[in-house]
């Protein structure tokens, strides 16, 4: 399986997942793991990020309606019927790659 990585400063990466998601999250984010979901331009994202990273002053990765994201960003596919994490689709990494390439011409909000 596939994830995408971003982390702030840096161009976002596809990542082969070996393993525990749950690890693979820990490695990439630290700290506590929040998830949100996002529909970007209609396709819908789950983004995993640090939960306690606004109280950690981690630097702003994505402006996203009525809200920031901070520090290190995973972005998947949402979840199988028996709630395993899915990878990205062909559509997500285009999605995201969209929305740090162009942001102004990317539709944000929550599904």
């Amino acid at each position: 399986m596939q994830v995408i990585v971003k982390r702030v400063g840096e161009v976002q990466e596809v990542v082969d997942v070996q393993g525990d998601m749950y690890d693979t999250l820990q490695s990439h984010i630290g700290g506590w793991i929040e998830h949100v979901q996002l529909r970007i331009d209609g396709t819908i994202v789950d983004v995993w990020l640090d939960e306690e990273g606004k109280l950690k002053s981690l630097p702003v990765n994505l402006v996203i309606p009525g809200d920031v994201l901070v520090g290190t960003l995973v972005f998947t596919g949402g979840a199988d019927e028996v709630g395993m994490t899915l990878g990205v689709s062909e559509d997500i990494e285009r999605a995201v790659r969209r929305l740090y390439e162009a942001p102004h011409q990317v539709r944000i909000d929550w599904p």
